[in-house]
C-alpha cells in the first residue's frame, strides 16, 4: 500500500496517528476538506490498486474453499459419514405423531397385542355417576348430622 493509503486507512478508523489528536467527529471533517482540496482524485487511484489486489485474494481465498469442499465430501465418502452440505427434510409435528402411532401399531402387531385405546364416557353415564356421587355425600351428611 502506498504513503496516501495508510493515511487514508488510519482516518477511517478513527486512529489518532491519522487525526493529529482530533477527536473521530473532527477527523470527518479534516477527510471531507481533504477530499474537497483535490486529493480525492489521486486517493481513488491508489484505492482503485487496492480493490483489485483484494479481488485477487477473494478469488484464490475461494478457489482454496473449493479445494476443502472437495476433500471434505471425499472424506465423507469414505468414513460412511453424512456430507455436511446434504438438506434434511423436516417432517411436521402431526406427521411424526401419525409415524408414532403406526410404529406402535407394528410393535404391538408382532408381540400380539394392540395398544388400548382411549376410553371415552358418554354423557349420560357421566350424569349417572355424578347423581351416584351427590347421594352417597347426601347420605354422609345426613349421618354427620344425627
Amino acid at each position: 500500500m502506498a504513503q496516501n493509503d495508510v493515511q487514508i486507512t488510519r482516518s477511517y478508523c478513527g486512529s489518532p496517528e491519522g487525526s493529529g489528536g482530533t477527536s473521530r467527529s473532527g477527523n470527518r471533517v479534516d477527510q471531507l476538506q481533504s477530499h474537497a482540496e483535490g486529493e480525492f482524485m489521486a486517493n481513488l487511484t491508489g484505492l482503485a490498486g487496492f480493490v483489485s489486489k483484494l479481488r485477487a485474494v477473494r478469488t484464490n481465498l475461494v478457489d482454496r474453499l473449493r479445494h476443502v469442499d472437495a476433500a471434505l465430501s471425499v472424506v465423507g465418502k469414505l468414513g460412511g459419514g453424512s456430507n455436511y452440505t446434504k438438506p434434511r427434510n423436516t417432517v411436521s409435528a402431526s406427521a411424526r405423531k401419525r409415524m408414532s402411532l403406526a410404529q406402535k401399531a407394528r410393535w404391538a402387531k408382532t408381540k400380539g397385542h394392540l395398544p388400548k385405546p382411549k376410553r371415552t364416557m358418554s354423557a349420560s353415564a357421566r350424569r349417572k355417576i355424578a347423581a351416584a356421587a351427590r347421594a352417597r355425600w347426601d347420605k354422609f351428611r345426613a349421618a354427620k348430622k344425627k
